[in-house]
């Protein structure tokens, strides 16, 4: 944690007796969260940050709130609260090393979520291997239907040769398919939940 916090939240001993409730309060949480965060559950550090936040609002805080973000990797969320410590904070160390992390988590936020384009093409190419497997399938079936019907018992093999291929092709295709669809569904959902952790 660091020093400045502590000047504006951690009182001498005797000063605490005559400060305000919502600064005792605030000191209380920011103690909690402190001790949180040394134990690495940054979960209830955030939590604490945020009780301590919502009573004294300055700018440190939001930064130690982006740090636990950061490390419980949601780097939107780390995000926006570096930027919220950016727009108030005075110049320091700390707000040199929150602009640097904040283009890291940036960068990797972009990197994480799939382009809609991606999951575009994906799904059109996986509707265009179905429609060209079902046809060669249906074509395969209709043809093995009429060579049967019509001249099974007197045409010659070579009639028949291509059949196997084509339906080989088919049903490659439709399997093809099918993982361009859940392909799909795995990237819409990847990009519903990155877009959610913002």
């Amino acid at each position: 944690m660091r020093l400045a916090v502590l000047v504006v939240l951690l009182l001498a001993p005797a000063a605490r007796a005559a400060e305000e409730p919502d600064d005792e309060i605030a000191h209380r949480h920011f103690d909690a969260g402190s001790r949180a965060y040394e134990a690495r559950d940054y979960t209830a550090a955030v939590r604490e940050f945020e009780a301590a936040r919502t009573l004294r609002p300055v700018p440190e805080l939001d930064y130690d709130i982006a740090r636990c973000l950061d490390r419980m990797e949601r780097p939107r969320e780390a995000i926006a609260a570096y930027e919220r410590f950016l727009e108030r904070a005075p110049p320091s160390d700390d707000v040199e090393s929150a602009r640097q992390r904040v283009a890291v988590l940036r960068a990797r936020v972009v990197l994480r979520r799939p382009p809609m384009g991606a999951v575009i093409g994906v799904g059109v190419a996986g509707l265009v291997a179905l429609g060209v497997g079902a046809g060669l399938l249906g074509s395969t079936a209709v043809a093995v239907q009429q060579l049967d019907s019509s001249c099974a018992p007197v045409c010659g093999r070579d009639r028949w040769a291509d059949l196997p291929q084509r339906r080989d092709a088919g049903v490659a295709l439709v399997a093809i398919a099918g993982a361009a669809a859940l392909t799909e569904v795995v990237l819409l959902a990847l990009r519903a939940r990155r877009e959610g952790a913002r």
